[in-house]
């Protein structure tokens, strides 16, 4: 249930710093860019899911990583929705882009899906959030925290910190069963939403006014390695699953 009557003081808040409450530019700036990226955050967010939604004994380090990884990408994504509901709350803010802006959505489609094909074009690094969230994120903001309150996203959160160091397994219930996907897909917006927000609100303070500044230039750089890093990852996996199933028809025949 979502909680508009509580305020922003502090007290509220486990890991979010006064200050960044006081004012979100703060954490938004050292955040957005600085500390990490969109591609990096979002694969934080997925790899404590998937840690916790599979057995530590089987894992065989596909998911499994340094411990301190976990607590790590726990930490900061509570201090990321906290950040996010304390912006919810500000309902002075203007979140909607102008049709002028570089990641404004124009919809082929009546749906509310994403255009992905589309969506690398105008937006390559929002594959979640969809076209209205993308063009007024306050809507997600508005769905983020009606689906589950501040409170009960920190004790999800908790709880997968729990089962991803743990021979037991997160969505063994049926009650949690029911919320893996809707959560793998609410995570996907969170990294998308927190970046968005950053380049709105910090390029209205005049942090960075040129579409074409260093900084952007820099972040845009860096991501665009990440990307071609992990289409060439899936490429070579590909490929050598095709030649791994190649040498077993071969030999398969060879062998009849």
């Amino acid at each position: 249930m979502e909680t508009l009557n509580q305020t922003t003081h502090p007290i509220h808040f486990r890991y979010l710093s006064p200050e960044a409450a006081q004012d979100p530019t703060i954490f938004l700036e050292e955040f957005c860019f600085s500390r990490t990226e969109i591609e990096y955050f979002r694969t934080d967010l997925f790899q404590l899911l998937q840690a916790a939604c599979c057995d530590i004994e089987e894992q065989d380090g596909r998911y499994y990583l340094d411990a301190r990884n976990y607590v790590y990408n726990h930490k900061q994504a509570i201090e990321v929705m906290e950040l996010l509901w304390v912006l919810h709350q500000q309902k002075d803010r203007d979140y909607q882009l102008s049709e002028s802006h570089r990641l404004f959505q124009r919809p082929r489609w009546k749906t509310a899906g994403v255009d992905l094909p589309r969506r690398m074009v105008t937006a390559k690094y929002y594959r979640y959030l969809t076209d209205e969230e993308m063009n007024n994120v306050a809507l997600f903001l508005q769905d983020l925290f009606t689906y589950k309150d501040l409170d009960e996203w920190r004790e999800i959160l908790d709880e997968l910190l729990y089962f991803s160091h743990s021979t037991e397994i997160f969505g063994a219930g049926a009650e949690r069963t029911s919320e893996i996907m809707p959560i793998q897909e609410y995570f996907g917006k969170i990294a998308e939403a927190i970046f968005l927000i950053g380049e709105i609100i910090i390029k209205k303070r005049g942090y960075y006014d040129r579409e074409d500044s260093s900084s952007f230039r820099d972040i845009n750089a860096r991501e665009d390695d990440f990307l071609a890093s992990l289409i060439t990852y899936f490429e070579n996996t590909a490929s050598w699953h095709e030649e791994q199933q190649q040498t077993w028809v071969s030999e398969t025949y060879a062998y009849n």
